[in-house]
Protein backbone atom coordinates (compact mmCIF):
# COMPACT_ATOMS: atom_id res chain seq x y z
CA UNK A 1 0.00 0.00 0.00
CA UNK A 2 1.75 3.13 -0.93
CA UNK A 3 -0.79 5.64 0.45
CA UNK A 4 1.88 7.99 1.80
CA UNK A 5 4.20 9.66 -0.67
CA UNK A 6 7.25 7.83 -0.13
CA UNK A 7 9.23 10.42 -2.97
CA UNK A 8 12.11 10.76 0.44
CA UNK A 9 13.58 7.28 -0.16
CA UNK A 10 15.29 8.61 -3.23
CA UNK A 11 17.72 11.09 -2.40
CA UNK A 12 19.44 13.29 -5.42
CA UNK A 13 22.45 14.52 -4.30
CA UNK A 14 25.70 15.77 -5.93
CA UNK A 15 28.54 13.34 -6.16
CA UNK A 16 32.30 14.50 -6.62
CA UNK A 17 34.29 13.42 -9.35
CA UNK A 18 35.59 10.07 -8.99
CA UNK A 19 39.14 10.01 -11.03
CA UNK A 20 42.05 11.87 -10.15
CA UNK A 21 45.53 12.28 -12.85
CA UNK A 22 48.41 9.82 -11.24
CA UNK A 23 51.15 9.93 -13.86
CA UNK A 24 48.88 9.85 -17.01
CA UNK A 25 46.69 7.36 -15.47
CA UNK A 26 42.64 7.32 -14.11
CA UNK A 27 42.62 5.84 -10.84
CA UNK A 28 39.67 5.62 -8.28
CA UNK A 29 39.46 7.52 -5.24
CA UNK A 30 38.65 5.48 -2.53
CA UNK A 31 37.10 7.52 -0.17
CA UNK A 32 34.37 8.71 -2.80
CA UNK A 33 31.23 7.22 -3.46
CA UNK A 34 30.98 5.30 0.05
CA UNK A 35 27.30 6.65 0.64
CA UNK A 36 24.76 4.06 -0.45
CA UNK A 37 22.64 7.22 -1.88
CA UNK A 38 25.76 8.90 -3.73
CA UNK A 39 26.05 7.45 -7.14
CA UNK A 40 22.33 6.82 -7.97
CA UNK A 41 21.16 10.94 -7.42
CA UNK A 42 24.30 11.85 -9.69
CA UNK A 43 23.42 15.51 -10.96
CA UNK A 44 25.23 15.84 -14.16
CA UNK A 45 24.98 19.36 -15.90
CA UNK A 46 23.34 19.75 -19.07
CA UNK A 47 24.89 21.07 -22.09
CA UNK A 48 24.29 24.02 -24.17
CA UNK A 49 21.26 23.57 -26.23
CA UNK A 50 21.61 24.31 -29.72
CA UNK A 51 21.33 27.66 -30.77
CA UNK A 52 18.65 29.64 -33.07
CA UNK A 53 19.58 28.04 -35.70
CA UNK A 54 18.57 24.54 -37.66
CA UNK A 55 21.91 21.82 -36.07
CA UNK A 56 22.13 24.35 -33.37
CA UNK A 57 23.83 27.31 -35.79
CA UNK A 58 23.41 30.76 -35.15
CA UNK A 59 21.06 32.39 -37.92
CA UNK A 60 23.87 34.27 -40.02
CA UNK A 61 21.48 37.63 -40.48
CA UNK A 62 20.43 39.42 -37.53
CA UNK A 63 16.49 38.49 -36.67
CA UNK A 64 14.12 40.14 -39.58
CA UNK A 65 16.95 41.13 -41.81
CA UNK A 66 15.84 40.25 -45.25
CA UNK A 67 18.61 39.82 -47.72
CA UNK A 68 18.32 39.78 -51.61
CA UNK A 69 20.51 38.56 -54.55
CA UNK A 70 21.81 41.21 -56.48
CA UNK A 71 19.95 41.93 -59.56
CA UNK A 72 21.24 40.61 -62.85
CA UNK A 73 22.61 43.00 -65.72
CA UNK A 74 20.51 44.01 -68.15
CA UNK A 75 20.76 42.04 -71.69
CA UNK A 76 19.46 42.51 -75.11
CA UNK A 77 16.15 40.16 -75.45
CA UNK A 78 16.80 37.17 -77.38
CA UNK A 79 15.37 36.59 -80.93
CA UNK A 80 12.01 36.04 -81.51
CA UNK A 81 11.70 31.74 -81.14
CA UNK A 82 8.55 29.52 -82.08
CA UNK A 83 6.81 28.63 -78.50
CA UNK A 84 7.37 25.00 -76.77
CA UNK A 85 5.26 23.20 -75.22
CA UNK A 86 5.17 23.72 -71.54
CA UNK A 87 6.42 21.09 -69.91
CA UNK A 88 3.91 19.33 -67.23
CA UNK A 89 4.29 20.59 -63.84
CA UNK A 90 5.81 17.43 -61.53
CA UNK A 91 4.06 17.92 -58.43
CA UNK A 92 6.43 17.67 -55.14
CA UNK A 93 5.98 15.33 -52.60
CA UNK A 94 5.00 17.01 -49.22
CA UNK A 95 8.01 16.79 -46.83
CA UNK A 96 7.61 13.77 -44.08
CA UNK A 97 7.76 15.15 -40.98
CA UNK A 98 10.44 13.87 -38.64
CA UNK A 99 9.18 10.90 -36.28
CA UNK A 100 9.28 11.24 -32.70
CA UNK A 101 11.94 9.20 -31.47
CA UNK A 102 10.60 5.40 -30.13
CA UNK A 103 12.65 2.75 -28.24
CA UNK A 104 11.06 -0.43 -27.91
CA UNK A 105 10.60 -2.42 -24.07
CA UNK A 106 11.30 -6.07 -23.20
CA UNK A 107 8.51 -7.23 -25.43
CA UNK A 108 8.97 -5.21 -28.58
CA UNK A 109 6.16 -2.55 -27.89
CA UNK A 110 7.22 1.37 -28.29
CA UNK A 111 7.89 2.73 -25.48
CA UNK A 112 9.39 6.33 -26.69
CA UNK A 113 7.15 10.04 -26.64
CA UNK A 114 5.64 9.10 -29.87
CA UNK A 115 4.31 6.33 -28.66
CA UNK A 116 0.51 5.40 -27.96
CA UNK A 117 0.98 1.54 -27.88
CA UNK A 118 -1.80 0.24 -25.22
CA UNK A 119 -0.40 -2.08 -23.22
CA UNK A 120 -3.45 -2.52 -20.37
CA UNK A 121 -7.26 -1.36 -20.39
CA UNK A 122 -8.10 -1.01 -16.50
CA UNK A 123 -12.02 -0.80 -16.28
CA UNK A 124 -11.70 0.30 -19.59
CA UNK A 125 -9.10 3.29 -18.90
CA UNK A 126 -5.77 2.54 -21.39
CA UNK A 127 -2.10 2.51 -20.02
CA UNK A 128 0.44 2.25 -22.77
CA UNK A 129 3.89 1.24 -23.05
CA UNK A 130 5.25 4.94 -22.68
CA UNK A 131 3.60 5.29 -19.10
CA UNK A 132 4.98 1.72 -17.94
CA UNK A 133 8.43 2.82 -19.47
CA UNK A 134 8.54 6.03 -17.33
CA UNK A 135 6.99 4.63 -14.27
CA UNK A 136 9.80 1.80 -14.33
CA UNK A 137 12.49 4.54 -15.08
CA UNK A 138 11.14 6.68 -11.81
CA UNK A 139 11.26 3.47 -9.86
CA UNK A 140 14.85 2.96 -10.93
CA UNK A 141 15.62 6.45 -9.50
CA UNK A 142 14.84 4.39 -6.00
CA UNK A 143 17.00 1.75 -6.27
CA UNK A 144 19.50 3.12 -4.60
CA UNK A 145 21.83 0.22 -3.24
CA UNK A 146 21.69 -1.96 -6.11
CA UNK A 147 22.40 1.21 -8.93
CA UNK A 148 25.01 2.25 -6.07
CA UNK A 149 26.79 -1.73 -6.45
CA UNK A 150 26.55 -1.52 -10.38
CA UNK A 151 27.75 1.88 -10.82
CA UNK A 152 30.72 1.31 -8.88
CA UNK A 153 31.53 -1.81 -10.35
CA UNK A 154 31.24 -0.45 -13.58
CA UNK A 155 33.15 3.15 -12.56
CA UNK A 156 36.01 0.60 -11.20
CA UNK A 157 36.18 -1.22 -14.64
CA UNK A 158 36.33 2.01 -16.87
CA UNK A 159 38.93 3.60 -14.53
CA UNK A 160 41.12 0.74 -15.51
CA UNK A 161 40.12 0.03 -18.76
CA UNK A 162 43.23 0.86 -21.19
CA UNK A 163 40.96 2.25 -23.79
CA UNK A 164 39.47 5.15 -21.26
CA UNK A 165 43.52 5.41 -20.14
CA UNK A 166 44.68 5.85 -23.25
CA UNK A 167 41.79 8.94 -24.34
CA UNK A 168 42.76 10.19 -21.14
CA UNK A 169 46.56 10.44 -22.49
CA UNK A 170 45.49 11.50 -25.69
CA UNK A 171 43.90 14.18 -24.06
CA UNK A 172 46.82 15.30 -21.99
CA UNK A 173 49.20 15.02 -25.27
CA UNK A 174 47.02 17.72 -27.26
CA UNK A 175 46.54 19.80 -24.47
CA UNK A 176 50.14 20.32 -23.94
CA UNK A 177 50.52 20.30 -27.83
CA UNK A 178 47.86 23.02 -28.00
CA UNK A 179 49.12 25.21 -25.41
CA UNK A 180 53.27 25.59 -26.34
CA UNK A 181 54.40 28.47 -24.49
CA UNK A 182 52.10 28.57 -21.29
CA UNK A 183 53.73 28.29 -17.94
CA UNK A 184 53.31 25.08 -16.23
CA UNK A 185 50.48 26.10 -14.09
CA UNK A 186 48.69 27.21 -16.31
CA UNK A 187 48.54 24.23 -18.13
CA UNK A 188 47.99 21.98 -15.09
CA UNK A 189 44.85 24.17 -14.61
CA UNK A 190 43.76 23.22 -17.72
CA UNK A 191 44.28 19.54 -17.22
CA UNK A 192 42.60 20.10 -14.54
CA UNK A 193 39.25 21.38 -15.88
CA UNK A 194 39.63 18.52 -18.60
CA UNK A 195 39.42 15.96 -15.87
CA UNK A 196 37.10 17.11 -13.84
CA UNK A 197 34.73 17.22 -17.42
CA UNK A 198 36.37 13.40 -18.42
CA UNK A 199 35.74 12.01 -14.86
CA UNK A 200 32.35 13.58 -14.90
CA UNK A 201 31.37 11.92 -17.81
CA UNK A 202 32.61 8.49 -17.01
CA UNK A 203 30.16 8.70 -13.75
CA UNK A 204 27.67 9.82 -16.39
CA UNK A 205 28.45 6.38 -18.34
CA UNK A 206 28.59 4.22 -15.47
CA UNK A 207 25.21 5.56 -13.41
CA UNK A 208 23.34 5.44 -16.53
CA UNK A 209 24.24 2.12 -17.49
CA UNK A 210 23.72 0.88 -14.17
CA UNK A 211 20.07 2.40 -14.25
CA UNK A 212 19.20 1.16 -17.50
CA UNK A 213 20.29 -2.56 -16.23
CA UNK A 214 17.74 -2.38 -13.41
CA UNK A 215 14.80 -0.63 -15.60
CA UNK A 216 13.45 -4.32 -17.40
CA UNK A 217 13.26 -5.37 -13.69
CA UNK A 218 10.76 -2.85 -13.08
CA UNK A 219 8.40 -3.17 -15.58
CA UNK A 220 6.12 -5.63 -13.79
CA UNK A 221 6.35 -3.07 -10.62
CA UNK A 222 5.74 -0.54 -12.68
CA UNK A 223 2.42 -2.50 -14.00
CA UNK A 224 0.92 -3.26 -11.01
CA UNK A 225 1.40 0.60 -9.14
CA UNK A 226 -0.54 1.67 -12.94
CA UNK A 227 -2.93 -0.11 -12.36
CA UNK A 228 -3.56 0.44 -8.80
CA UNK A 229 -3.34 3.83 -9.52
CA UNK A 230 -6.06 4.13 -12.30
CA UNK A 231 -8.57 2.07 -9.55
CA UNK A 232 -7.81 4.45 -7.33
CA UNK A 233 -8.13 7.65 -9.44
CA UNK A 234 -11.72 6.08 -10.58
CA UNK A 235 -12.55 5.56 -6.88
CA UNK A 236 -11.84 9.08 -6.45
CA UNK A 237 -13.87 10.01 -8.93
CA UNK A 238 -16.81 8.47 -8.10
CA UNK A 239 -16.77 9.46 -4.52
CA UNK A 240 -16.24 13.00 -5.50
CA UNK A 241 -12.95 13.11 -4.02
CA UNK A 242 -10.82 15.43 -6.73
CA UNK A 243 -6.96 15.87 -5.86
CA UNK A 244 -5.87 18.83 -5.04
CA UNK A 245 -3.19 20.16 -7.77
CA UNK A 246 -1.86 22.75 -5.91
CA UNK A 247 -0.48 19.63 -2.95
CA UNK A 248 0.85 18.23 -6.04
CA UNK A 249 2.61 20.62 -7.10
CA UNK A 250 3.61 21.35 -3.46
CA UNK A 251 4.95 17.71 -3.35
CA UNK A 252 7.28 18.45 -5.86
CA UNK A 253 8.25 22.34 -5.25
CA UNK A 254 9.23 20.60 -1.25
CA UNK A 255 11.64 18.07 -3.22
CA UNK A 256 13.65 20.11 -5.67
CA UNK A 257 14.01 22.41 -2.15
CA UNK A 258 15.53 19.66 -0.42
CA UNK A 259 17.90 18.88 -3.33
CA UNK A 260 18.67 22.79 -3.37
CA UNK A 261 16.77 22.95 -6.50
CA UNK A 262 14.37 25.42 -8.30
CA UNK A 263 11.13 23.18 -9.87
CA UNK A 264 12.44 24.30 -12.86
CA UNK A 265 15.48 22.94 -12.58
CA UNK A 266 14.23 19.82 -10.79
CA UNK A 267 12.32 19.36 -13.97
CA UNK A 268 15.11 19.49 -16.50
CA UNK A 269 16.94 17.57 -14.14
CA UNK A 270 14.34 14.52 -14.19
CA UNK A 271 14.72 14.73 -17.81
CA UNK A 272 17.93 14.64 -17.88
CA UNK A 273 17.74 11.02 -16.20
CA UNK A 274 15.01 9.87 -18.97
CA UNK A 275 12.11 10.96 -16.66
CA UNK A 276 9.01 12.97 -17.41
CA UNK A 277 8.16 15.16 -14.37
CA UNK A 278 4.64 14.19 -14.94
CA UNK A 279 5.31 10.87 -14.48
CA UNK A 280 6.03 11.54 -10.36
CA UNK A 281 3.26 14.01 -10.29
CA UNK A 282 1.14 11.33 -11.57
CA UNK A 283 1.69 8.98 -8.68
CA UNK A 284 1.04 11.63 -6.16
CA UNK A 285 -2.17 12.79 -8.09
CA UNK A 286 -3.06 9.14 -7.55
CA UNK A 287 -1.98 8.80 -3.34
CA UNK A 288 -3.77 11.79 -3.18
CA UNK A 289 -6.80 11.31 -4.52
CA UNK A 290 -7.19 7.81 -3.01
CA UNK A 291 -6.29 9.90 0.83
CA UNK A 292 -9.17 11.73 0.36
CA UNK A 293 -11.74 9.36 -1.07
CA UNK A 294 -11.40 7.06 1.55
CA UNK A 295 -11.15 9.94 4.41
CA UNK A 296 -14.51 10.99 2.67
CA UNK A 297 -15.91 7.31 2.92
CA UNK A 298 -14.66 5.89 6.05
CA UNK A 299 -13.28 9.06 8.12
CA UNK A 300 -16.37 8.58 10.59
CA UNK A 301 -14.99 4.87 11.28
CA UNK A 302 -11.81 6.37 12.46
CA UNK A 303 -12.42 8.09 15.36
CA UNK A 304 -11.45 5.55 18.75
CA UNK A 305 -14.02 5.05 21.74
CA UNK A 306 -13.33 5.90 24.53
CA UNK A 307 -13.12 2.20 25.96
CA UNK A 308 -10.28 1.57 23.33
CA UNK A 309 -8.35 4.64 24.78
CA UNK A 310 -9.10 3.51 28.67
CA UNK A 311 -7.95 -0.03 27.55
CA UNK A 312 -4.57 1.28 26.07
CA UNK A 313 -4.07 3.40 29.20
CA UNK A 314 -4.24 0.89 31.42
CA UNK A 315 -0.10 -0.01 31.30
CA UNK A 316 0.69 3.69 31.47
CA UNK A 317 2.89 4.09 34.15
CA UNK A 318 2.12 8.09 34.67
CA UNK A 319 4.22 10.90 33.18
CA UNK A 320 5.59 14.59 33.30
CA UNK A 321 2.13 16.88 33.69
CA UNK A 322 2.11 20.00 31.24
CA UNK A 323 1.51 23.19 32.47
CA UNK A 324 -0.65 25.83 29.77
CA UNK A 325 -1.07 29.64 31.07
CA UNK A 326 -2.58 32.80 29.54
CA UNK A 327 0.09 35.12 29.42
CA UNK A 328 -0.08 38.98 28.43
CA UNK A 329 3.21 40.97 27.71
CA UNK A 330 4.50 44.61 27.61
CA UNK A 331 8.03 45.18 26.21
CA UNK A 332 9.66 47.87 26.71
CA UNK A 333 11.88 49.41 24.10
CA UNK A 334 15.44 50.25 25.14
CA UNK A 335 17.66 52.88 23.22
CA UNK A 336 20.08 51.93 20.37
CA UNK A 337 23.10 53.59 22.43
CA UNK A 338 22.79 52.18 25.76
CA UNK A 339 24.51 52.78 28.76
CA UNK A 340 24.46 51.77 31.94
CA UNK A 341 22.41 54.97 33.24
CA UNK A 342 19.89 54.38 30.66
CA UNK A 343 19.28 51.05 30.99
CA UNK A 344 19.20 51.37 34.80
CA UNK A 345 16.34 54.25 33.91
CA UNK A 346 14.19 51.79 31.81
CA UNK A 347 14.24 49.26 34.42
CA UNK A 348 13.54 51.48 36.69
CA UNK A 349 10.24 52.33 34.60
CA UNK A 350 9.10 48.43 34.15
CA UNK A 351 9.62 47.64 37.88
CA UNK A 352 6.86 50.77 38.26
CA UNK A 353 4.91 49.30 35.96
CA UNK A 354 4.87 45.65 37.89
CA UNK A 355 4.00 47.48 41.24
CA UNK A 356 0.79 48.99 39.78
CA UNK A 357 -0.15 45.90 38.31
CA UNK A 358 -3.33 43.96 40.08
CA UNK A 359 -4.98 42.38 37.29
CA UNK A 360 -4.93 41.22 33.83
CA UNK A 361 -7.91 44.10 32.77
CA UNK A 362 -4.97 46.48 33.15
CA UNK A 363 -2.22 45.55 31.42
CA UNK A 364 -2.84 47.23 27.90
CA UNK A 365 -3.35 50.68 29.85
CA UNK A 366 0.12 49.98 31.97
CA UNK A 367 1.79 49.60 28.30
CA UNK A 368 -0.12 52.93 27.03
CA UNK A 369 1.43 54.64 30.29
CA UNK A 370 4.99 54.43 29.32
CA UNK A 371 6.57 55.71 26.14
CA UNK A 372 8.37 53.43 23.99
CA UNK A 373 6.22 50.14 25.40
CA UNK A 374 3.79 47.84 23.74
CA UNK A 375 1.28 45.49 24.93
CA UNK A 376 0.67 42.11 23.19
CA UNK A 377 -2.04 39.12 24.09
CA UNK A 378 -0.25 36.29 23.91
CA UNK A 379 -2.92 33.52 24.33
CA UNK A 380 -2.26 30.02 25.85
CA UNK A 381 1.11 29.02 25.86
CA UNK A 382 2.83 25.87 27.48
CA UNK A 383 5.60 26.45 30.08
CA UNK A 384 7.92 24.50 28.55
CA UNK A 385 8.27 26.36 25.23
CA UNK A 386 10.03 29.05 27.49
CA UNK A 387 13.75 29.40 28.46
CA UNK A 388 14.66 29.74 32.31
CA UNK A 389 14.21 31.17 34.35
CA UNK A 390 11.36 32.23 32.70
CA UNK A 391 9.85 28.86 32.38
CA UNK A 392 10.09 28.07 36.21
CA UNK A 393 8.45 31.04 36.84
CA UNK A 394 5.54 31.23 34.91
CA UNK A 395 5.12 27.46 36.50
CA UNK A 396 4.94 28.81 40.16
CA UNK A 397 3.13 32.19 39.46
CA UNK A 398 -0.93 32.95 40.68
CA UNK A 399 -3.21 33.86 38.66
CA UNK A 400 -3.73 37.77 37.75
CA UNK A 401 0.43 38.15 38.52
CA UNK A 402 3.24 39.90 36.64
CA UNK A 403 6.47 38.57 37.11
CA UNK A 404 9.83 40.51 37.26
CA UNK A 405 11.11 42.23 34.14
CA UNK A 406 13.50 40.34 32.02
CA UNK A 407 16.10 41.69 29.80
CA UNK A 408 15.86 40.17 26.41
CA UNK A 409 16.95 40.80 22.67
CA UNK A 410 13.95 42.59 22.02
CA UNK A 411 14.17 44.62 25.18
CA UNK A 412 12.67 44.51 29.13
CA UNK A 413 10.09 42.00 29.10
CA UNK A 414 7.23 41.45 32.17
CA UNK A 415 4.90 38.87 31.55
CA UNK A 416 1.15 38.65 33.43
CA UNK A 417 -0.66 35.12 34.23
CA UNK A 418 -3.86 35.54 33.56
CA UNK A 419 -5.23 31.69 33.79
CA UNK A 420 -3.30 28.80 34.05
CA UNK A 421 -4.23 24.93 33.52
CA UNK A 422 -2.77 22.05 34.51
CA UNK A 423 -2.73 19.22 31.74
CA UNK A 424 -2.05 15.81 33.22
CA UNK A 425 0.44 13.56 31.70
CA UNK A 426 -2.45 10.90 31.06
CA UNK A 427 -4.43 13.05 28.84
CA UNK A 428 -1.61 13.95 26.92
CA UNK A 429 -0.83 10.28 26.47
CA UNK A 430 -4.48 9.76 25.58
CA UNK A 431 -4.50 12.42 22.92
CA UNK A 432 -1.17 10.85 21.39
CA UNK A 433 -2.72 7.28 21.12
CA UNK A 434 -6.16 8.67 19.64
CA UNK A 435 -4.15 10.01 17.03
CA UNK A 436 -1.91 7.01 16.56
CA UNK A 437 -5.44 4.64 16.44
CA UNK A 438 -6.51 7.34 14.05
CA UNK A 439 -3.78 6.66 11.77
CA UNK A 440 -3.54 3.03 12.52
CA UNK A 441 -7.82 2.40 11.31
CA UNK A 442 -7.34 4.53 8.65
CA UNK A 443 -4.55 2.83 7.26
CA UNK A 444 -6.12 -0.78 7.32
CA UNK A 445 -9.37 1.05 6.23
CA UNK A 446 -7.50 1.64 3.06
CA UNK A 447 -5.80 -1.23 2.69
CA UNK A 448 -9.10 -3.68 2.67
CA UNK A 449 -11.16 -0.97 0.28
CA UNK A 450 -7.66 -1.46 -2.27
CA UNK A 451 -8.12 -4.77 -2.05
CA UNK A 452 -12.13 -5.21 -2.70
CA UNK A 453 -11.67 -2.57 -5.71
CA UNK A 454 -8.63 -4.45 -7.52
CA UNK A 455 -10.65 -7.60 -7.18
CA UNK A 456 -13.81 -6.02 -9.13
CA UNK A 457 -11.21 -4.78 -11.54
CA UNK A 458 -11.38 -5.92 -15.15
CA UNK A 459 -8.09 -6.09 -16.61
CA UNK A 460 -6.89 -6.69 -20.39
CA UNK A 461 -3.80 -7.17 -21.83
CA UNK A 462 -3.30 -6.05 -25.48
Amino acid sequence: MRDQPSYHRSSLAIVVAVAVVVTGRITIDPAVGQGAQSLPGIIIAPSPGPGPGAGGAPFPFPPGAAVQPAPAPLAAPPPAAAPKPKPKPVRKAAPKSKPKAVTADADGAATGPGSTRIRLLVNGEPITAYEIDQRARLMALGAGGDIQSKAQARMKELATSQAVNARWKQIVADTVKANQGKTREQIMAILQDKQKTFSMGLQKQAVDGARASVIPKMRENARKELIEEIVKLQDARRASAAPDEGMVDDLVKDLAQRNKMSSPEFTRHFAGMGVDIMTLKARFRAQLAFTAAVRKQYGHLTQPSQRELDKALVNFSGGEDQVEVELQRIVVSVPAKLDQRAMAQRLSQAEQLQRQFTNCKMTAGLAAKMQGARYEALGSRGTSSFAEPTRSMLANAQENSMLPPTITSTGIELYAVCGRRVIKAAEVKRSELASGVRQETFERLARSHLRRLMDNAIIENR
